[in-house]
Parts: C-alpha cells; sequence; structure tokens
C-alpha cells in the first residue's frame, strides 16, 4: 500500500528528477552571483 502522499509526490518526483537531469552547475551559480537566488546555511 503506498503512502498517503504518494500519488501528490509522483508528480512532483518526476519534475525534480527532469530539473537535475537537465540543470547544470553553471545555470545554478548565475542565480547565485545575480542575486536572484541564495543558498542557506
Amino acid at each position: 500500500h503506498p503512502c498517503p502522499v504518494h500519488d501528490k509526490f509522483k508528480a512532483i518526483r518526476n519534475e525534480l528528477a527532469f530539473m537535475l537531469e537537465n540543470t547544470n552547475l553553471e545555470e545554478l551559480a548565475m542565480g547565485i552571483k545575480s542575486g536572484d537566488t541564495f543558498l542557506r546555511y
């Protein structure tokens, strides 16, 4: 039996996998350099 959020996470999982397969580190770094994004640590 799947957990209660299984079906909702299925769509998110597919989108996350696509993003990770199609985004490189340079693209992520450009967002940080421009100030559009940031890393929290």
